[in-house]
């Protein structure tokens, strides 16, 4: 039996996204989704095949961890997005470009670390960049605060 797209998304009431059972490279988050759980795309977790993902409006947090050691080349965040935790992107050596949404005040730990990160947009409300954030990005070249107040 094969299972719905849906199906393959564990969600448990508060709108986590605790697990992820497909196999899909390509991802469009349901819109039930408020929050992605701690290490669900990562390769930690024995799933790293995510290249692209849409991560629709209404998911106000991403854990640590979340992307660690994926293949994710393409993201598209939410402008409801209001955390993203520590090492979420680390490791994801094929992300090049990322627009962090304005909502996001913080860049936390280790966030992109060993990425492949060439390219950053910063938001409008940023207040601060933790401890080695971009700690080991060889590729950055350009990080865009024009945005910033």
């Amino acid at each position: 039996m094969k299972l719905k797209p849906w199906s393959d998304f564990v969600i448990n009431k508060y709108g986590v996204l605790k697990r992820y059972r497909g196999h899909a490279k390509h991802i469009v988050l349901p819109d039930t989704v408020r929050s992605i759980g701690s290490g669900v795309f990562s390769s930690a977790n024995g799933y790293s095949n995510v290249v692209s993902m849409v991560v629709p409006e209404g998911v106000l947090e991403i854990r640590d961890n979340v992307f660690s050691g994926s293949k994710l080349e393409n993201i598209t965040l939410p402008s409801t997005l209001k955390i993203i935790e520590d090492g979420a992107f680390s490791q994801c050596r094929n992300l090049r470009s990322i627009t962090i949404p304005d909502g996001v005040t913080d860049i936390r730990s280790l966030t992109f670390m060993d990425s492949g990160l060439e390219e950053i947009h910063l938001p409008k409300h940023l207040r601060s960049i933790e401890f080695r954030a971009f700690f080991n990005c060889k590729n950055l070249k350009k990080i865009d605060l024009s945005k910033v107040e």
